[in-house]
């Protein structure tokens, strides 16, 4: 029996048949397609929220989303008939320099910082001995250290000192607030007692190496040789806090009398000059008087600082 043997209802039926038949195949692997990319963006999704807490998760997943991106990608490619626009073709092509883009910001940054760890460790240049020996001077009779002479001395030898060994140096003022009202009170004796006991505090504040002169009646000078300019700040600081919690007394057993002083400190790079160390110097310990009592300005960056209290 042929085909033609059928009647014209029977063959339009069996036509129909198989054109749904092929229909639904076409229809179920292509919902079936998009199921599976639709899962797989919402499977990524779930799985960047968890892993941004956690760069080893993190990168797990990036190496999942690329090798995913891979099998969709040639499932794509293997695809029957597949025919793609040109602007279809355009924005798979625009996807591909983003992603190779940010890949590659991604290796050349991480391999570069690789590089540096392999590299052996640049060796630091020596450091130039900081030389020099401090002038002996007159002394104050009432403190026992150098006087304003041995410091106008002093000073420029260790600018000097440190401009040849290529290092910076430290200048710190301490001046005695309101020492004309000590002097009335407790006269001339009195005010240069509290001035010895002050010295004391000083020279044992800093560091052996370095030298403090009484400058004037109510000042002192502290010269600190071979110091950055943070060091030189925090030894100002642990200067101001021993003055700043001391108790002054006249004599021993007597009332507790109210001595404070002002502080200004300025760093002295290579090559300064002493009158311009002084200028800087001056200037942090004038504001320090103005502020208020134990007060310390260090100048820096070309400004005077307030400091704190710790």
């Amino acid at each position: 029996m042929s085909i033609f043997d059928f009647d014209l209802p029977t063959r339009v039926s069996s036509a129909l048949f198989w054109i749904w038949a092929a229909a639904t195949l076409i229809v179920g692997t292509g919902l079936g397609f998009l199921a599976g990319v639709a899962y797989a963006n919402r499977s990524t999704d779930r799985g960047m929220r968890k892993a941004a807490k956690s760069i080893s998760s993190l990168y797990a997943l990036v190496l999942d989303s690329l090798e995913n991106s891979r099998k969709i990608v040639a499932l794509l490619e293997g695809f029957p008939k597949v025919a793609l626009t040109k602007e279809q073709v355009d924005q798979l092509d625009t996807k591909r320099g983003s992603l190779f883009d940010v890949v590659g910001r991604i290796i050349g940054t991480h391999r570069e910082a690789l590089t540096k760890q392999d590299a052996p460790p640049k060796s630091r240049p020596k450091q130039k001995p900081f030389k020099m020996s401090w002038q002996c001077g007159t002394l104050d009779a009432a403190t026992g250290l150098p006087d304003r002479t041995a410091f106008d001395i002093n000073l420029p030898l260790m600018l000097d000192a440190g401009t040849q060994a290529e290092q910076s140096s430290g200048l710190l003022l301490v001046r005695i607030d309101r020492m004309d009202q000590l002097k009335s009170r407790f006269g001339i004796a009195g005010a240069d007692a509290f001035a010895k006991e002050l010295a004391g505090m000083i020279t044992q504040s800093t560091r052996e190496q370095d030298l403090a002169c009484r400058t004037a009646p109510d000042s002192f000078a502290v010269l600190i040789p071979s110091v950055d300019a943070e060091s030189g700040r925090k030894l100002s600081q642990a200067v101001r806090n021993v003055v700043r919690v001391h108790n002054f007394r006249i004599h021993d057993g007597g009332p507790e009398v109210l001595v404070t002083a002002s502080f200004g400190f300025t760093a002295c790079p290579p090559h300064d000059s002493a009158e311009a160390a002084l200028g800087r110097a001056g200037d942090a310990v004038a504001q320090s008087t103005r502020r208020g009592r134990n007060q310390l300005h260090v100048y820096a960056d070309e400004a005077v600082v307030h400091c704190v209290a710790t």
